[in-house]
């Protein structure tokens, strides 16, 4: 009896929980912290491997801390913690693997010069591969026959978006003498498939905390939604599974508009 194959796909899609700690230092020139007002963190995840039995997921961890001195001046800073870690799983080392990471919770203490911080972290790991599987040529044999779809992987990637605009400052609100604090969440709208890429559509909500020209209420705060869209190039058929999270975020005032950030 001869045998026959066919490709067939082995995929895993998993969630892992891992932590992140450290001390991130005031860079020198910097006043001292006198009240610590916030925290953000945004996860940006470098890439994932696969080996047999487990995968490896290694990115960074971006913080913007904000704090008021002992002089009543809000001020802020930049900070950057990168993570590895590994999950165990049914992986093997011909999987392909991608993986998005986002911060769930940061708790977080302040001394004078510094800021202790621990992050949760929630990774979404996808893996794949396809795989012969054999079977017996079954013609003139008594078999019972069952019939199931098979399926393949085309593509597993992590890929990026880019968007830029500009925010104009609302009448009712005091021109921008410096941005200090910023966070983004981001959403996928609409998704398009189209022959060799994927079209898709989203938007970015921000939360913006700016130093103002009024002096009796410096610290101003505002929310904002600008839109995005990106082609992704794909391979095969099919419904592509998308997950969407911010990775960076920069927003500086414009040079000649006071009250427009870019």
């Amino acid at each position: 009896m001869e045998n026959n194959s066919v490709l067939c796909a082995k995929g895993i899609t998993d969630t892992a929980d891992s932590y992140i700690e450290g001390r991130l230092e005031i860079p020198s020139g910097m006043p001292d912290i006198s009240c610590l007002l916030c925290v953000s963190a945004t996860a940006k995840t470098a890439g994932a491997l696969c080996s047999s039995g487990s995968v490896t997921v290694k990115g960074s961890v971006l913080y913007q801390i904000l704090y008021v001195t002992a002089e009543g001046e809000p001020m802020s800073f930049d900070a950057r913690c990168d993570f590895e870690f590994s999950a165990a799983g049914g992986y093997t080392e011909d999987m392909s693997a991608a993986a998005v990471t986002s911060v769930t919770d940061t708790a977080y203490s302040a001394s004078a010069r510094s800021v202790d911080i621990k992050s949760k972290l929630c990774s979404y790991i996808f893996a794949g591969t396809n795989r012969q599987i054999v079977y017996p040529d079954t013609e003139g044999a008594q078999v019972k026959e069952q019939t199931a779809k098979l399926f393949k992987i085309s593509d597993i990637k992590a890929a990026e978006a880019r968007t830029q605009g500009r925010i104009t400052i609302g009448q009712n609100m005091p021109e921008v003498k410096k941005v200090l604090f910023t966070s983004s969440a981001a959403f996928i709208t609409d998704i398009h498939r189209d022959t060799g890429r994927i079209a898709l559509e989203g938007e970015l909500r921000l939360n913006i905390v700016y130093l103002g020209t009024d002096k009796n209420a410096p610290l101003q705060y505002m929310n904002e939604t600008v839109p995005f869209s990106q082609f992704i190039a794909v391979s095969g058929q099919g419904e592509p599974e998308l997950y969407a999270v911010p990775s960076g975020l920069y927003v500086e005032k414009d040079e000649v508009s006071p009250d427009v950030l870019n």
